[in-house]
């Protein structure tokens, strides 16, 4: 919505799509924050309203067990208290499929509506590939911001400012790069292809970043 205001409060910049662009991505860098920044402090308040003694801590089975050379926050307990306090990767999920399905909505609504007609030409190269392109981008895309969810809550708790930087340096770079889609072929596939290979990368970072550890498989023998 704030980006839609400042797009209609700049006439002179209306036609300019790389304009709304760069803003729409600082908006929502700085709303993912203002989120962030509000768990934070419901958590505070329930840690101090809730005092739960070290007697009534059990082991939650569903609880993993965090590679020790993972680098993941101290506060992540591997016991869960009876009355636990707010997950932090499960907030950052949360957050991320939410600007997910946001961001999705927005991106493919307008292909959408030229779908429902009246007939529109299209110009370039295999104009029908363009629709698919367009759904992968807005499907990749998506998902990644899943996982810069988790990689920024991350970096915001533990202050790694490099993290913080490089994530919405790519968020700003991947989305500024739809850009080309305008251009003929090779631009819209070498596009999708360097968004599937971007999304890869950070799903895989944002795995061992939320402590997951990918451990060989045991087979008993039988003697």
């Amino acid at each position: 919505m704030l980006s839609s205001l400042l797009w209609f409060a700049v006439v002179p910049l209306r036609e300019q799509l790389a304009f709304g662009l760069v803003f729409t991505v600082l908006f929502q860098e700085v709303v993912r924050f203002l989120y962030f920044f509000l768990i934070q402090k419901i958590e505070s308040g329930l840690r101090s309203k809730i005092s739960v003694p070290q007697a009534d801590r059990e082991p939650d089975t569903t609880t993993y067990t965090a590679n020790s050379q993972a680098d993941i926050d101290s506060d992540m307990p591997l016991v869960a208290s009876k009355k636990g306090f707010l997950n932090h990767n499960l907030s950052a999920y949360t957050a991320g499929l939410g600007f997910a399905l946001m961001g999705c909505i927005t991106e493919y609504i307008f292909l959408f509506r030229q779908l429902t007609g009246p007939g529109t030409p299209m110009e370039g190269y295999r104009p029908g590939a363009f629709f698919l392109l367009a759904a992968l981008d807005s499907c990749f895309m998506a998902l990644s911001q899943i996982s810069w969810s988790i990689l920024l809550f991350r970096a915001y708790r533990l202050r790694k400012y490099f993290q913080m930087v490089l994530v919405i340096a790519a968020h700003l770079g991947l989305s500024a790069m739809t850009l080309i889609n305008e251009l003929a072929s090779p631009a819209p596939e070498l596009l999708c292809a360097l968004l599937a290979v971007s999304f890869l990368g950070f799903l895989v970072w944002a795995f061992f970043a939320a402590g997951g550890a990918i451990r060989p498989r045991t087979v008993a023998h039988s003697e």
